[in-house]
Parts: structure tokens; sequence; C-alpha cells
């Protein structure tokens, strides 16, 4: 993929893609969707095809791959649909209506429009972040998978550095 070596920016998140992909493979279990994922987003990134937004989308495409969907839609407590949540909640898996947010121990606020774009790339909408909501749904993404694998992805440091 020659240009994604000539780009740093491009280097940067195929090396997270990468590294995300390998902490979500589990042993003995059939991978195809999850490296098909990864094999399409890096082939658009070679081919400059995808935007900064497009990274969103990729982490929670291959989440919902690997099973870890973050709950967007109804709170994850009580399963109320509520049309304002301005809470995520990594432990529980995603966002906390106002009425669950006492039983919280840590939480993360969110905007109805970063809210709102989450959904949508989760819907397979792709359309582009403004840099403030990118970086607001990125924070929420990064401490989800942190939560759930554990650990954070090293390569996500060298991403910041490059802007993403």
């Amino acid at each position: 993929l020659p240009a994604i070596r000539d780009d740093l920016a491009s280097l940067a998140r195929a090396f997270y893609c990468l590294e995300l992909v390998r902490e979500l493979v589990r042993e003995n279990e059939s991978q195809a969707e999850l490296f098909a994922l990864l094999a399409d987003y890096l082939t658009a990134l070679n081919e400059k095809s995808v935007g900064p937004t497009s990274l969103l989308a990729f982490q929670l495409d291959v989440l919902t791959c690997a099973g870890l969907k973050p709950r967007l839609d109804v709170c994850t407590l009580c399963a109320q649909r509520a049309d304002e949540f301005t809470r995520f909640d990594p432990e529980h898996g995603g966002v906390v209506c106002k009425n669950c947010w006492p039983r919280l121990t840590s939480s993360w606020t969110l905007t109805g429009e970063v809210l709102g774009h989450l959904r949508a790339l989760q819907l397979g909408e792709k359309k582009p972040m403004a840099k403030p909501s990118r970086d607001s749904a990125q924070t929420l993404l990064d401490k989800f998978i942190i939560h759930q694998l554990g650990k954070p992805i090293r390569s996500r440091s060298f991403l910041a550095q490059m802007g993403e």
C-alpha cells in the first residue's frame, strides 16, 4: 500500500486499525468479516478516498463485528428509549438516560450532536464531522475501547500526534 507509506497521517491510521483489529481477534474463531473490514479500510486509505470521520466509522464497525457494539439507541441501564442522552458510560457499554445518572460511578458528557453523528455512523451513514465533534466522539470511543480491552491501543498516541 504505497500511498499509505508516503503519508504519515495515513500511516498512523493504518497502524491504529491494525492494532485494534489484532486486539479484537479471538483465538480459534473465524475472523473473516473483521479482516474484510480491515482490508477494505486500508484499501480506501491507500486510495485516499476516506476522510478523518471514516476512522470513527471503522472503529464502530469492527467493535460491532467483534460483538462489542456500544449501545447508543437506548439507556444501557434501564433500556428506556429517550430523545436526550447526555452521558456515556464505558463500563455499562453506552449511553445512560438522565434518570439513571445517579447510578453511575463515572461517565462522560455526550452532546446530542455527537450522539447523532455516532448513531448515523453505526447505521452506515458516512457524513463528515467537524473536528470538535470528531474529537469528542473519539474520546468516548477511546474510553470504551480501553474498558473493553482492559488496556489502551498503544498506537493511539501516535495517531493523536498526527492530529487524528
